[in-house]
């Protein structure tokens, strides 16, 4: 049986992918305990590319901008076209009879994720792991995370996508 044919609460989710230099940068999750993209749960009434932007500043410091994954065509009078994520996809973050819930109390069942690639807003300052979510922040080279054992094959894949098609690894050759 597939996941989205699967009954259980869905909370939308964003998640932002920044690669600066050959690196990518990570958060080590508290609750999880996994490197994974910095990211979390979109706000009532937020954009999921405006989710990714606030949950990347607040879990590593950095202030950052989403880029389309695709070309955005020009918006007319009455739609704006927004930034494209490089990726969608549902996963269980309490499977059945779990029970992890979120600080404010939350229980969901799947998130549905909407991965953006990031860009940073001026220069990169100094990480901040202040979040209470985050263990850890740091960058990882494309090596690195092949070898990295505290992460999933699913995020270990995902980041590797980005080093070869994030929108600085093709203006700079990246990787």
């Amino acid at each position: 049986m597939s996941l989205q044919h699967t009954s259980s609460k869905r909370c939308l989710t964003s998640s932002g992918w920044l690669l600066h230099k050959g690196k990518l940068l990570l958060v080590k999750h508290k609750m999880l305990s996994i490197w994974l993209a910095p990211g979390g749960h979109v706000d009532e009434n937020e954009l999921p590319h405006h989710a990714a932007e606030r949950e990347f500043l607040e879990e590593t410091g950095v202030k950052v901008k989403a880029v389309s994954a695709a070309p955005i065509l020009s918006s007319g009078e009455e739609t704006e076209d927004l930034p494209m994520p490089f990726l969608c996809n549902l996963h269980w973050i309490n499977r059945p009879g779990e029970k992890k819930a979120r600080q404010d109390g939350t229980i969901c069942g799947q998130h549905y994720v909407f991965a953006f690639f990031v860009e940073p807003e001026g220069e990169l300052g100094k990480l901040d792991n202040s979040d209470d979510g985050i263990d850890e922040v740091r960058w990882f080279t494309k090596k690195e995370v092949q070898t990295l054992k505290e992460t999933s094959n699913t995020i270990r894949r995902e980041a590797l996508y980005v080093f070869d098609h994030h929108p600085a690894a093709k203006r700079k050759g990246a990787t």
